[in-house]
């Protein structure tokens, strides 16, 4: 359990990590995967004296940090906050140390009331997140179902294509005794791709927007007996 708490520390961002365990060689294996550094049991009090964060794990009978140990502390600390985390069962940790200033002890039973409300936070968010990958699949659900129009569209828009330059084709020698050649040539397809998209823009906005709310079918149908367009056309 120390040694997952330090993986998160380091994680987390933490920039000094110091392991000290009663077995010199034991914390140096550990310190070496963590990036750590290493200290004797002996050099505990010191340590205290240093440290934000202390993650206390050992099997004991008692109390490795007791009040009088951690008002010694303090004292060389000036009172500078003091973060305790307890995963030791038994308790590593004296439980009135909470009664100091400036400390704070955190063991199982606060941890686990911890991941208590973070789990009711997430069981909490089930109900929101459901909404959203309803609201998204409803919206999947009518883009597939506006693509049953696109044929159609197709070939709508080729056929008011072709009835405008069919049109157009008609005007052509009027338009090249006023303008050269090749100028009355690029007119003449502008004109063209105008009149198709004035002519097609309402229809084809209607007709998509009836293709996604499932009424595709009929639209489409109707569309194509209005204009009288072959389903076999490109």
């Amino acid at each position: 359990m120390a040694e997952s708490a330090l993986v998160a520390l380091r994680d987390a961002g933490a920039a000094e990590r110091v392991i000290i365990n009663r077995t010199l060689e034991t914390a140096r294996r550990l310190a070496q995967r963590l990036s750590a550094s290493v200290a004797p049991l002996d050099a505990l009090d010191s340590e205290l004296a240093l440290a934000d964060i202390v993650i206390v794990s050992v099997a004991a009978d008692r109390p490795l940090l007791d009040r009088e140990r951690l008002e010694r502390s303090m004292r060389q600390r000036s009172d500078r906050p003091l973060l305790l985390v307890d995963l030791g069962l038994p308790r590593n940790v004296s439980t009135d140390v909470n009664e100091i200033d400036a400390v704070y002890l955190y063991d199982l039973d606060d941890l686990d009331g911890i991941a208590a409300r973070g789990r009711a936070h997430r069981l909490g968010a089930v109900g929101p997140a459901q909404e959203i990958v309803r609201h998204e699949v409803d919206r999947y659900e009518r883009w597939l179902s506006a693509l049953d129009a696109v044929p159609v569209i197709k070939e709508l828009r080729a056929h008011a294509d072709a009835l405008a330059r069919a049109e157009v084709d008609k005007q052509r020698h009027q338009l090249r005794g006023e303008l050269d050649g090749s100028e009355a040539e690029r007119a003449l397809e502008a004109l063209a791709h105008a009149l198709t998209g004035k002519l097609l823009h309402s229809p084809l906005e209607r007709l998509r927007r009836e293709a996604e709310e499932g009424r595709g079918d009929y639209f489409t149908d109707a569309a194509r007996a209005l204009f009288d367009l072959n389903e076999d056309e490109e």
